[in-house]
Formats: C-alpha cells, structure tokens, sequence
C-alpha cells in the first residue's frame, strides 16, 4: 500500500520503464490503471536463481502487491495474479514463492501452503562460499550505533533489482527485522564487505533467510529455509509436455 502514498513517488519510473535499472526485466511489474490513468493496483516478480540438491531453478518472488483501498474487492489483484502465473509458466519458471496472511486469496490459483522444511541456495561461484569466512558473527542488536550500520553498508552496497537513492536503500536495509535478537552481522576481514544472517522472530512469519551480499561486489550467497507456519506459500510451474510425432514405415 505504501508505492501508492507519498513515499510511493517515481513508483513507476522505477518499476514499469526499461531504463529504470540495468538488471530489470521488462514487463515484471504488471499494473491495473483508472480510467483517468492512475495506477491502482500492481504485482511484481522479483527472479531469483535458486540451487537444491545439484539442480538449478528458476524461481519468481510474488511482492510488491498492493491495490488502492478504494480499487479493492473488484478482482484485480487476482487478475494480475493470474497474469504473472501465465507470465512464469511462459518463461519457464519453475516454482514461485510468496508471503501473506491471507493464504485462501491465493491456494485457489494454484499456490500451497508449505508444508515440509524446503531449503534452497542461490547459486554461487565456488571460490565466494562460505567456508572462507574468518570473522566472527556478532548478534545485530549488539550493535547499536547507527553509524557503524551505515559504515558497514557503504563498504560494498547491497545490489538491487531496481537502483534507488542510496540513502532509501540504506533505510530499506537497517528496516528488515533482521536487525531482531535473532539476526547476526559478520564483517568480512580487509573490506571484503559484509554478512547477515537472518532467522524468523515470531513476528515476520518462518521464511529464514540467511544472506551474505557484497564481497568484492559480488553476491556472495544467499540460501533460503521455508518453514510450515501456513504464511508461506508455493506453486510449482510444471514445464510443458512435447510429443514427437513419429511415423513407421
């Protein structure tokens, strides 16, 4: 609901032009406008590439839904849904993920509820893994100065699909609810950059996400645990059957 308010400006020069980032992809954003042009409902896909037991997936992040109070109840989030379901399974999409508290909007097209402990890692260049890290982890509520947050995020900033201000981005950054008891920082030795990892508070849902971004700008890892707490769903996207068509003679 926020892209619609005043801190929503340039919502859509940021999310629906092909000049708005050099890693977006055109048409991952889709949109319901007014008959007098307003943008009044949206759903994005955010693609991320995702590694389990030796094989790679090809995974969309439903986010970014949002629809004008005065819009809702005429059907066109689901619209947009349905779009961004045939969107995926067009491009080959393997699964796609999302997190709501509303699960029945969606089971009706085709997203479950996450029922068994699901872990994915993004795939990653096998001389960045983890192993390599030698500094020790620190718990993010012991860090209280906001100063060396912001020291920590401006050694290697953590890429974005879409480029933004770097002052938002930052604010963007210290407001996920990693910084809970439960999140740990760990700075890389010689301003390689920076870690976290991030597990559920109880207050955000199960989805423990531990990522570590920005070592010599390049993403290091970032691995996801979905757990069964009904908040989280799943829809695969079957890959279509070809027959070949064969004549004997």
């Amino acid at each position: 609901q926020a892209v619609f308010g005043p801190k929503g400006d340039g919502y859509f020069e940021g999310y629906f032009l092909p000049t708005a980032s050099p890693n977006y992809r055109e048409g991952d954003t889709l949109g319901a406008w007014s008959a007098d042009n307003l943008l009044v409902s949206a759903v994005h896909i955010r693609r991320i590439t995702l590694r389990s037991d030796n094989k790679t997936f090809l995974c969309g992040v439903v986010s970014n839904m949002a629809t004008l109070a005065e819009f809702r109840n005429q059907g066109l989030s689901r619209r947009l849904l349905t779009l961004a379901i045939e969107k995926m399974e067009k491009e080959d999409f393997d699964l796609s993920i999302l997190g709501t508290g509303r699960s029945n909007h969606y089971l009706s097209l085709g997203w479950e509820p996450i029922t068994v402990r699901i872990n994915y890692v993004i795939n990653i260049p096998d001389k960045l893994s983890s192993s390599n890290y030698e500094a020790p982890w620190v718990s993010v509520s012991s860090i209280t100065s906001f100063d060396q947050l912001h020291e920590f995020y401006s050694v290697y900033p953590r890429s974005y699909q879409f480029d933004r201000d770097s002052s938002i981005m930052f604010e963007h950054w210290i407001g996920w609810h990693w910084q809970e008891d439960l999140a740990y920082i760990c700075v890389l030795p010689n301003e390689r950059g920076y870690a976290i990892i991030s597990q559920s508070d109880g207050k955000h849902g199960d989805l423990i996400q531990q990522c570590h971004y920005q070592a010599n700008h390049q993403q290091l890892t970032c691995a996801l645990t979905i757990l069964s707490n009904g908040s989280d769903l799943r829809r695969l996207h079957p890959k279509p059957v070809h027959y070949r068509n064969e004549r004997h003679f």
